[in-house]
């Protein structure tokens, strides 16, 4: 059966001029245009659906030639195909949460896959295909090349199958006799199936947690004169009856016996009263049970009378092994002949994954998240000042002239040089270590100051202060009667 994508609108239209696909471009193409990367596993299955993803790819170009397709600005091409059987689904395009459908289309129910051309932005943290049934979906990210989300094991514990049924085909004939009208009634029990399944026939209801799944029981318990031509074809022999869920139990390996449930009364399998055939199965019978549940033993209790007349019931119904036999799912081979999942670029370079982007030079960097910006530009002031401290510590530390250096900053012209004759005088209670080389002058020592101070700003120059001119001093007054002599 093939797979049906109903009522679904294309959103976006096709490739531009000169081959660049818009930005939203979902389309259904014949063929991928490029080798497409194989996932270990593709599956998606659903409510009466099973859907593979059988490649995918992002990539710059796609095609050759004319056919060629290109990328828009901050856009990156994503192509991909899948199969599938079933009923029809809903397929929807993800992008950071944000969905698309893709357009009416149905898969041939073969190997061949359907493909589809999209255009998303380059830097989008997830693109994934979500398909829903019957309001359950199951996604596929194609930025992390896997299922997203509960994937429940029953929906994938058999290749190509989203459930698992045991053909049971059984008949019993269990006599009950009428006394009073003298009929041969009796009833026949068949037990058609066991299916186990994650969906509820009638509700589509799921188990409680995706490791657990329903195990179904379909069959039959009609009256013999249910079948016209029977042998009390005209009799008036009906069971007022249904059987109660706990006359049915279930029995998996090392544990008790479970009673049914039971679902879908007043449905198709619904024997009771006159539109069921006077039957005596009232519904559906369930169990929920382990989704790798493999065997079982069923059995089903017959009270002493069935019949509306009085008259015992003559017999039982044997047990029932049921027994799954899923079929091993096995991953594509992968090597050599399995591309990437990034095309290489046909400009350098490859297509960036989503979550990261490319800067004005051509390199990768993460793509940042809320509040990203900011801590990129915290690490790197950080870099840039431990830097600077490294280079003062190596260079001040090796002529001890860290803070003395620092000094100078902010220091006037007279104090840095009275700060330089200092430096070279010896302290106080210090020896100088005898040396035959002459101790540098304050020009040489200035000359060899660390380079941190030449990128200092220099201070403001003092104002021009007046030429001192001498004064000619005069005088002393001589005593009365004295002679000055020159």
């Amino acid at each position: 059966m093939a797979l049906v994508f109903g009522a679904i609108t294309a959103l976006a239209p096709g490739a531009q001029a000169a081959g660049v696909v818009a930005a939203g471009t979902i389309q259904a193409v014949s063929g991928p245009g490029i080798a497409l990367h194989a996932p270990p596993d593709g599956r998606l299955n659903g409510d009466g659906f099973t859907l593979a993803v059988s490649g995918y790819r992002f990539a710059y170009m796609v095609g050759s030639g004319v056919s060629a397709r290109y990328a828009a600005p901050d856009q990156v091409l994503l192509v991909f195909g899948f199969t599938g059987t079933g009923s029809s689904v809903e397929a929807t395009l993800m992008v950071d949460g944000q969905g698309q459908a893709l357009p009416d289309a149905s898969t041939s129910g073969s190997a061949t896959p359907l493909y589809f051309l999209t255009s998303v932005p380059v830097g989008a943290k997830d693109v994934a295909l979500a398909v829903s049934a019957d309001g359950f979906s199951q996604t596929f990210s194609f930025t992390k090349g896997r299922r997203e989300g509960p994937h429940p094991t029953v929906l994938y514990a058999s290749k190509g199958h989203w459930e698992q049924v045991d053909s049971i085909a059984s008949t019993t004939n269990i006599p009950t006799p009428d006394r009073v009208n003298d009929l041969d009634a009796g009833v026949t029990v068949q037990i058609t199936s066991a299916t186990l399944t994650y969906f509820l026939p009638g509700t589509a209801a799921t188990p409680p947690s995706p490791s657990k799944a329903w195990l179904v029981l379909f069959g039959a318990a009609l009256p013999y004169n249910a079948a016209p031509g029977g042998p009390n074809d005209d009799s008036n022999e009906d069971y007022q009856k249904t059987l109660p869920p706990s006359d049915f139990t279930l029995t998996l390996p090392g544990a008790k016996p479970m009673a049914a449930m039971l679902t879908g009364q007043g449905g198709p399998n619904d024997e009771s009263g006159d539109s069921g055939g006077w039957g005596l199965f009232g519904g559906d019978y369930y169990w929920e049970v382990p989704g790798g549940a493999r065997a079982a033993t069923l059995d089903i209790h017959l009270p002493p009378e069935l019949a509306a007349q009085p008259g015992p019931v003559e017999g039982k119904i044997p047990s029932t092994q049921v027994a799954f036999a899923p079929v091993p799912y096995q991953a594509p081979p992968s090597g050599a002949t399995n591309p990437p999942p990034w095309a290489p670029n046909p400009g350098g370079g490859s297509v960036p994954s989503p979550g990261h982007q490319k800067t004005a030079s051509g390199k990768l960097v993460a793509r940042a998240s809320s509040g990203g910006g900011t801590l990129f530009v915290l690490v790197g002031a950080i870099v840039v000042l431990l830097a600077v401290l490294g280079a003062i510590a190596f260079r001040g530390f090796g002529r001890r002239r860290v803070l003395p250096a620092l000094a100078r900053a902010t220091a006037s012209p007279a104090e840095r040089a009275a700060a330089d004759v200092a430096a070279f005088l010896p302290s106080p209670g210090i020896t100088e270590p005898k040396t035959d080389r002459a101790r540098p002058g304050p020009a040489e020592a200035l000359a060899t100051e660390p380079a941190i101070v030449a990128i200092l700003p220099k201070p403001a120059p003092s104002p021009a202060q007046p030429a001192l001119v001498p004064v000619p001093e005069e005088p002393a007054p001589l005593p009365e009667g004295a002679t000055r002599y020159r």
